[in-house]
């Protein structure tokens, strides 16, 4: 007899495999560039939302979310791409439930023929390179790679010259080869073959030829880098420049990597006034590192400045408003009025709306772990926030929740519980803190110094001594 963990784990599969095969009708089924499609998904549905990438003729990517209609056992929806779209990726979230979860792709055309990089994205898409990369087991990969191969041949079919869809066939061909020698000679002819399609002077060639290079780490990887750091004309080239400075910038001290991530951002000025969400999630890197590199420098209204700046990008994130909050009481000088602003901000966006915007096409085991570390890192500023203005009953309350976040006291941080059996202890409630002090070595806390400082605090308030002894 089936016990009741193998029932759940059954039904879990049978209702994946539900979700995944909903039935939908795309009409027109070959879009033409530009042109509007409607999507028409059957099932029942409660407060669905759409979750759409349109990747696009110059290498770059916007990410939208859009509203869906609900009617008829039916729920359906229109997808509006620009005239550089080409390919677009599209999944329905409801509640906590997510309909094909891998995304479902659409190809735009133009005449009869495919736009030029509809099948790369597509073969990326079979990869699961994109929307996020997926990592794969080895068998797996294999299959997926064999599937992979025919996408892009399919591309080179209807465009001999894609460079996209040829460096990335290159790519994968080497992944067939099995033994070393064969390996070393392939990389020897794909590296001369990758200097020539770098030298064609085409600026999608030598993104192509860039991103080759950079996988097999080929010499001339720094000469192409330095080559599209001047020529960043196109979102691709953008990004490789970029994004290739800072990882650059991350490995050196504090003081000079901001010295060199601002450099990019003055550099690169005019093509980031107005970034797409390719560029926006390069300057999320930048910003995060800029906070990071002044704050251990001591320059907190620098760190603040490129908090702000993150919130700007990114309106419904919390992270940088919870962030901001804390660092603004670590300096002393409180002006609670801004701290309320910025944590009643944070506590708007927990949405599902904003859910999509700031992790859109995770798997719902990766955003609920966000959502949670996000809510877990609110709730315990807002605590500190109670703290420091004399509420400690909200203090209590929140940090209580912080706990709940986390899944329950077994599994929440032992600072959390040492820090509630401290605000519990100020209110007089003994029985409360000690639970919470026990919980706290149960989940790591050294023990003789918690008891240690709870036997203090109990003199301290002035317990009998006979409650003193722990």
């Amino acid at each position: 007899m089936k016990n009741k963990r193998s029932v759940s784990i059954m039904m879990a599969s049978l209702l994946l495999l539900f979700v995944s095969c909903r039935s939908y009708e795309v009409k027109p089924t070959k879009p033409q560039m530009g042109e509007k499609v409607e999507v028409t998904v059957k099932g029942e549905f409660k407060s669905p939302l759409v979750e759409v990438v349109y990747l696009k003729e110059n290498l770059d990517f916007d990410f939208d979310v859009i509203p869906a209609k609900v009617e008829q056992k039916a729920l359906s929806f229109v997808i509006t791409p620009d005239t550089l779209t080409s390919y677009v990726i599209w999944r329905v979230v409801d509640s906590n439930v997510v309909y094909f979860p891998d995304g479902e792709g659409l190809i735009f055309y133009y005449g009869k023929k495919p736009m030029l990089l509809a099948y790369y994205y597509k073969g990326m898409h079979t990869e699961k390179a994109i929307p996020y990369m997926v990592e794969l087991k080895p068998e797996e990969q294999k299959k997926i790679i064999r599937r992979a191969e025919k996408v892009y041949k399919k591309g080179l079919k209807y465009y001999p010259s894609c460079p996209m869809c040829f460096a990335r066939l290159k790519i994968l061909q080497y992944f067939k080869l099995k033994d070393e020698r064969s390996k070393a000679k392939y990389l020897s002819e794909l590296e001369n073959v990758t200097d020539s399609l770098f030298n064609t002077g085409d600026l999608m060639a030598q993104v192509a030829a860039f991103n080759v290079a950079y996988f097999f780490s080929f010499a001339k990887t720094y000469d192409y880098f330095k080559y599209l750091s001047e020529n960043p004309f196109i979102p691709g080239a953008l990004d490789v420049a970029m994004s290739y400075l800072y990882q650059y910038a991350r490995n050196l001290n504090p003081k000079e990597g901001a010295k060199w991530l601002e450099i990019g951002l003055n550099k690169y000025a005019d093509y980031i006034k107005e970034p797409s969400s390719r560029i926006k999630n390069i300057l999320r890197n930048y910003y995060y590192s800029l906070y990071y590199a002044y704050l251990v420098q001591g320059d907190t209204v620098k760190a603040i400045e490129y908090l702000r700046k993150l919130q700007q990008i990114f309106p419904m994130d919390p992270s940088p408003y919870v962030v901001e909050a804390s660092l603004r009481m670590e300096m002393g000088t409180i002006n609670y009025r801004t701290i309320d602003s910025l944590l009643a901000t944070a506590e708007k966006c927990f949405n599902p709306i904003a859910y999509s915007y700031t992790y859109p096409f995770y798997d719902t085991e990766s955003r609920d772990k966000a959502v949670r570390r996000n809510l877990t890192d609110l709730y315990r500023v807002e605590s500190r926030y109670f703290t420091n203005i004399g509420d400690t009953a909200r203090a209590i309350a929140v940090l209580e929740k912080a706990i709940e976040a986390q899944g329950g006291d077994l599994y929440a941080d032992y600072g959390d519980h040492e820090e509630l059996g401290d605000l519990l202890l100020a209110t007089q409630d003994l029985e409360k803190a000690i639970k919470h002090y026990a919980y706290a070595i149960i989940t790591g806390a050294e023990e003789d110094r918690i008891v240690k400082s709870l036997e203090e605090r109990l003199k301290s308030i002035k317990i009998g001594e006979d409650s003193t002894r722990v």
